[in-house]
């Protein structure tokens, strides 16, 4: 890997850890609810008290951990009125057995009574060869 390439990987790690670590210990700025929204619903306490580090002296460097309301805003009361719709009906999956022998004419004989309809065997078992059948195998008839 180049040198760049690897110096950009670890300034964008960098970047992206200041950026988790501020946004993770800045309080939220606007506690105001707007029209409509009821601030009251539910309050949370960081019941932590205050920490300093003892690295560079910026903003970043202290932790902020002293109590600090949080609010969940909510602007109404959640109704769960909908009805789950039913799933449609599916037809039941048959199973045929290949025997030695079997073609896909013959099979469609069997179950269709009519060897002209080979051909819904081969689409729904996806069947590129249809000389090449082996007994034992399952098809799906459709």
């Amino acid at each position: 890997m180049p040198k760049d390439w690897k110096i950009g990987l670890v300034a964008g790690f960098i970047l992206a850890s200041l950026g988790a670590i501020w946004f993770c210990t800045n309080p939220q700025q606007n506690n105001t609810a707007s029209p409509g929204e009821n601030s009251e619903a539910v309050t949370f306490y960081d019941t932590a008290k205050p920490e300093k580090s003892f690295s560079a002296s910026n903003e970043l460097s202290q932790t902020f951990t002293e109590p600090v309301p949080l609010k969940l805003i909510s602007s109404e009361k959640l109704k769960i009125t909908a009805k789950p719709k039913p799933l449609p009906a599916q037809k039941p999956v048959r199973l045929y057995t290949v025997q030695k022998g079997d073609t896909l004419s013959l099979i469609s004989e069997k179950v269709y009574s009519d060897k002209n309809m080979w051909h819904k065997i081969r689409d729904a078992n996806k069947i590129e060869n249809v000389n090449a059948l082996r007994p034992g195998t399952e098809l799906i008839i459709p």
